[in-house]
């Protein structure tokens, strides 16, 4: 049995911000419809999708550098900001 190619597409889809490819819902990004997993997805249309933000089960997650808590995110970049003051 032959795959179409929007099924082929499905399954290989990654949301543009953590790259996971398992998501309950597609949502809207920057770069479209149907480009960011439904965590970064309510978060980019909050204005709370930061580059420190990432879902603990994606691939690129770093607890050193990442988190899915937007109060430690708000942390990391502090200290980031911090840092390169110095």
């Amino acid at each position: 049995m032959k795959r179409s190619s929007s099924q082929e597409s499905v399954a290989t889809r990654k949301c543009m911000h953590c790259e996971v490819t398992s998501t309950p819902q597609w949502r809207e990004g920057p770069m479209g419809p149907k480009t960011l997993c439904n965590a970064c997805g309510v978060r980019y249309r909050s204005g709370r999708l930061f580059a420190e933000y990432r879902p603990a089960a994606s691939p690129t997650f770093v607890a050193s550098l990442h988190s899915n808590s937007h109060k430690k995110v708000l942390e990391i970049r502090n200290r980031a900001t911090q840092e390169s003051v110095r």
